[in-house]
């Protein structure tokens, strides 16, 4: 059953390719059990469910349009009422009569064609002939004005679930639709909460535009069609297993309304994260479960099954569920601070142009647009800005890009209007006549360029939240480490020169050592695969980091520990033999990051790290977490609403 009619159309062909034409030849009636259906049955309460006749407005919006669960659509002028009885084909058969009778009615000036031979040979009682006599009389009227091509196809099929409502099945299997609250329409998130709240399944708060249609329709799919024992299957987001959005859903207890009880009992899922290539556009799981009496909350113990498909690997595994209960561990937690927002791009970040025979004045020099095929409309229609500017307004900025473990790379330029003191406004520029005039012309391009519901100036653009001013002036030793990805890149830093773009976080620290220590947890192995487990997880991997490192129990440096200043002597070591490595032939980020890893696994610091950090923090190395190299949300946005 689906609600596409599309699906529906494929699925029955594939049916029926598969019984194969010579099977088809010399063959009685076949019905073939596929159908158009609403599984979920938006606007049905239970007395719609249980219910001994079917209705459904004929103009009605679609099939989530009514705001309320417990009333059936309503408000319309036509609708088409049928009685269920006890025989679906046979209603099957009733409905087909009568669409084919109503396909002939053209002409409305005519009598509605009679229908008692057609009520006689489909067992119709008299008690439902009325019903019935209703219903064609409301079909005809819809084909003579030219509106009947598809109304006795779509009741044929609606009538499949109310039915199997009323004759539920000892086993469900399937893939429910994947489509998160965000991507509703207002009247569907109105009615999707309302089911949700009324299950005790909605979640809300920071994750309320990630809960998902797929954990209602699983919900109300055992809730409707399940028998009391009856086991289910179905494909799923790999969200459900751990994400907080489904942490409720998780639970198993899904309803607590007199006399209507719904619990599961859940049994070991599949974890279909690391098939390649991926089944679904997102990762994927299926979970298992039964309708019981109690509640059986869905395990952190996974069967995961990894590799190319054709040559799947089985392992037990786990996964760490979230809950709104989490705490944030370490005392780290308040530290690490998010990078500005350093957008657009095209008037901000640029390259030294070099000077001419003439030479420049001092302490200034000229700069032009950097420029990137990733630049969006409609900065990326504009010209490239060239002008003179004063020195110390060139700055460097680290982007995610710019880190391999242990070492900073590839810093790029950006004219920024910054000192130690904070951000400059307009106003307060005059006393660096070429910084003011190259500002008044890229915040006068911003302006006519930004969307409409940009309120700010390119100024405060660069600044929201205080990206810039709470990096000025800079401490004199941070670490910096990678804010997504499949994992950490991390490295100490005493340049108090850099500017750290959004793509990185940045925490103050008060040493080398204490900075080196830090460094050394966050690109060890053992951190890489518990973080990876809090994850969210795209097709190609693991992808926000931002915070999760902080829910480990990360304890602060101790000088007087012996585990630290190893770690801390481990991160000096590892720092440089990163600074020995020539990355003159390396272009890519990723390939920086490998050369660096597989150096520090030759060796052995990467063992001598883990081995403390194992011990220290708790962390269980092995597992769930493939490190699929260093895949990561690219940090060139163009946009000033990235």
């Amino acid at each position: 059953m689906d609600i596409h009619p599309v699906s529906v159309v494929l699925a029955r062909v594939t049916y029926l390719l598969a019984i194969g034409p010579e099977r088809l030849q010399d063959r009685g009636t076949l019905s073939i059990p596929v159908f158009l259906g609403d599984s979920v049955q938006w606007g049905r309460g239970a007395g719609a469910l249980s219910s001994d006749v079917f209705t459904m407005e004929v103009d009605a919006e679609d099939l989530a349009g009514s705001e309320a669960e417990d009333e059936q659509l309503g408000g319309f002028a036509e609708s088409l009422t049928f009685p269920l009885g006890s025989d679906p084909t046979e209603l099957d058969m009733l409905i087909a009569d009568l669409a084919d009778l109503a396909s002939q009615y053209t002409d409305s000036t005519k009598p509605i064609p009679a229908i008692v031979h057609v009520l006689k040979a489909r067992g119709v009682k008299d008690s439902q002939a009325d019903v019935v006599k209703a219903s064609s009389t409301t079909l005809c009227e819809l084909n003579a004005a030219g509106r009947n091509h598809i109304w006795g196809y779509v009741v044929r099929n609606q009538i499949r679930p109310l039915w199997l409502a009323r004759n539920p099945v000892d086993v469900l299997v399937g893939n429910p639709p994947w489509v998160a609250y965000r991507y509703m329409t207002r009247t569907m998130q109105s009615q999707f909460k309302a089911m949700l709240e009324s299950r005790k399944l909605w979640t809300g708060g920071a994750v309320a535009t990630n809960q998902d249609l797929a954990a209602l329709f699983i919900a109300r799919s055992v809730e409707v069609f399940l028998k009391p024992g009856g086991s289910f299957g179905f494909v799923t987001p790999y969200a459900v297993l751990s994400r907080l959005q489904y942490e409720l859903f998780r639970k198993g207890d899904w309803l607590d309304a007199d006399p209507l009880h719904i619990n599961v009992a859940f049994e070991t899922p599949w974890d279909l994260a690391d098939v390649r290539p991926g089944l679904f556009p997102v990762p994927s799981a299926v979970i298992f479960g039964t309708r019981s009496d109690e509640a059986v909350a869905l395990p952190g113990e996974v069967i995961a099954f990894r590799g190319r498909i054709g040559h799947l690997v089985r392992e037990d595994d786990t996964v760490i569920q979230l809950s709104a209960e989490d705490a944030y561990l370490s005392p780290y937690a308040s530290r690490p601070v998010q990078g500005a927002t350093v957008v657009p791009r095209v008037l901000t970040f640029v390259n030294e142009v070099p000077a001419g025979m003439l030479g420049r004045p001092a302490g200034t020099t000229t700069v032009t647009s950097a420029r990137s095929t990733q630049e969006k409309t409609p900065w990326k229609l504009l010209d490239s800005v060239e002008t003179p500017v004063e020195e110390s307004f060139v700055r460097e900025v680290l982007l995610g890009s710019s880190m391999v473990p242990y070492r900073v790379v590839w810093p790029h330029k950006a004219v920024l209007p910054i000192t130690d003191s904070g951000v400059l406004q307009p106003a307060q520029m005059f006393r660096y006549p070429l910084l003011s005039a190259r500002w008044a012309m890229v915040d006068g391009l911003f302006n006519a360029n930004k969307s409409a519901k940009t309120k700010m100036n390119l100024t405060d653009r660069l600044n929201f939240q205080s990206g810039l001013a709470r990096q000025l002036p800079a401490p004199p030793h941070r670490v910096l480490y990678t804010a997504s990805g499949n994992r950490i890149a991390a490295a100490y830093t005493a340049n108090t020169d850099y500017v750290i773009e959004h793509k990185l976080y940045w925490l103050n620290v008060d040493s080398e050592a204490e900075g080196q220590y830090l460094a050394a947890i966050l690109n060890s192995d053992a951190v890489a695969v518990a973080v990876a487990k809090r994850q969210s997880r795209g097709l190609f991997g693991t992808r926000d980091i931002d915070t999760l490192p902080w829910r480990l129990p990360i304890p602060a440096f101790d000088a007087d520990n012996e585990a630290h200043v190893a770690l801390s002597d481990l991160g000096i070591a590892a720092t440089e033999t990163a600074m020995t490595i020539d990355f003159a032939d390396v272009s890519d980020f990723k390939d920086a990051r490998r050369l660096v890893r597989d150096a520090l696994a030759a060796d052995g610091t990467t063992a001598a790290v883990d081995e403390i950090v194992i011990d220290m923090l708790g962390v269980n190395p092995s597992g769930s977490a493939i490190l699929l190299g260093d895949a990561e949300v690219a940090d060139f946005f163009d946009d000033e609403d990235a």
